[in-house]
């Protein structure tokens, strides 16, 4: 029994002896412990709840079931990319155009041959890059819509032109104008021929193109709506064979990231 009190009383002695912060701190931080499991747990499910709720768009489920609503199904993720580049390059160009005349205006020991030559040099240089930037970057398609099904065309592809002035190509059907591009930096193009007389198929003849006119495949349309160019189909030759002409200015190349289409889009093959 006194070896019983004993070791009670040893240890009541000893926890009166612990410092009174070690014995407060422990004990909060026992509480927010406690407290910490549910209050974290129901905090992730509401904002779980809350997400959720935000990818939940009316008008995208709307658009998506209703035929009649233009659908975005592809975005370009370089657009912004592209579009800082054209921006560097007409302003390198614009730089080097106006500061060429003080070649000639400022005085120095230089002849005025090598004062050319300079001053050409600068502006053809920055011209050429403008040129390359604009010719491999014109292509990249920034958005495609899925048209409704009273437009007489299915999708529409928009490019922008070197002044970053969209352009806005509609094409019948992608399997009847579209086919793979061996052009590097592009995907897809306007078909350039059909073989042996050969159909265009149901796409092209179905009743939703009845509006289109006869033989275009596809149309380009500035931001006003005003047509630059059509891509149409020539007659029939002696081997059966119709090519595919362009009228006006059409953009025929176009540069997309496949894998990021929300719809598939089935493009031909190749010829006809």
């Amino acid at each position: 029994m006194l070896s019983l009190h004993a070791r009670a009383a040893a240890r009541s002695v000893s926890f009166r002896n612990r410092p009174f912060g070690c014995i407060q701190s422990r004990s909060i931080l026992d509480i927010r412990t406690l407290g910490a499991g549910p209050t974290r747990g129901f905090r992730v499910s509401a904002h779980q709840r809350n997400k959720q709720s935000e990818n939940i768009n009316p008008d995208a489920v709307s658009a998506k079931f209703n035929s009649n609503i233009p659908r975005t199904i592809y975005t370009g993720p370089l657009t912004k990319t592209f579009k800082y580049l054209k921006l560097f390059s007409l302003s390198s160009l614009a730089l080097s155009s106006a500061l060429s005349p003080f070649i000639f205006i400022l005085e120095s020991s230089l002849p005025m041959s090598g004062r050319i030559f300079l001053a050409v040099t600068a502006v053809s240089t920055t011209t050429l890059s403008t040129f390359l930037i604009s010719t491999f970057t014109s292509p990249y398609v920034t958005s495609i819509t899925a048209n409704p099904a009273s437009s007489p065309y299915s999708h529409t592809l928009t490019t922008t032109s070197l002044f970053l002035k969209p352009r806005h190509t509609s094409i019948t059907s992608p399997s009847a104008a579209l086919v793979p591009s061996e052009r590097p930096m592009t995907t897809w193009k306007l078909r350039e021929s059909i073989e042996n007389g050969a159909d265009m198929g149901a796409e092209y003849g179905s009743a939703r193109n009845a509006q289109v006119e006869e033989g275009v495949l596809a149309v380009t349309e500035d931001e006003q709506g005003n047509t630059l160019g059509k891509w149409t189909i020539m007659g029939m030759d002696a081997q059966g064979r119709q090519d595919c002409v362009p009228q006006g200015k059409i953009v025929r190349y176009f540069n997309v990231h496949p894998e990021m289409l929300k719809e598939p889009v089935e493009v031909g093959s190749g010829p006809l």
